[in-house]
């Protein structure tokens, strides 16, 4: 299976090349939508109703965050928590040191604890 970008660009070349009767249609599609959701998006277009994301900062890095109001603010900002004392804004912020977003992905699904004898 591809792993890389790379690799599933091909992958989906080759379906096309493949594909005579519309079969791998729907399997384009999916791989299309993942490859998007993988995308940096410029930071306008991020949501804005508190939802986390994934912030790329010139100087902070990776980060998750959110807009939201600060603890104890009226005004709205990318925020960080730390799940504590937050939401916190992120120090020494402006929106040129933002290189790009994307979604977070799905959190991994819960495993049930399987019982050995």
């Amino acid at each position: 299976m591809p792993r890389s970008r790379a690799e599933i660009e091909q992958y989906v070349k080759h379906l096309e090349e493949w594909d005579e009767c519309g079969d791998s249609l729907e399997a384009r599609e999916i791989i299309r939508e993942l490859l998007e959701d993988r995308q940096w998006r410029p930071l306008e277009t991020a949501p804005r109703d508190g939802t986390r994301i994934l912030v790329y900062f010139k100087r902070h890095g990776w980060l998750t965050a959110a807009w939201t109001s600060p603890e104890n603010s009226s005004f709205e900002i990318w925020c960080v928590d730390d799940f504590k004392f937050g939401p916190y804004a992120i120090r020494g912020y402006i929106e040129t040191d933002v290189l790009g977003w994307m979604p977070l992905p799905e959190p991994p699904a819960e495993r049930t604890a399987t019982k050995t004898e």
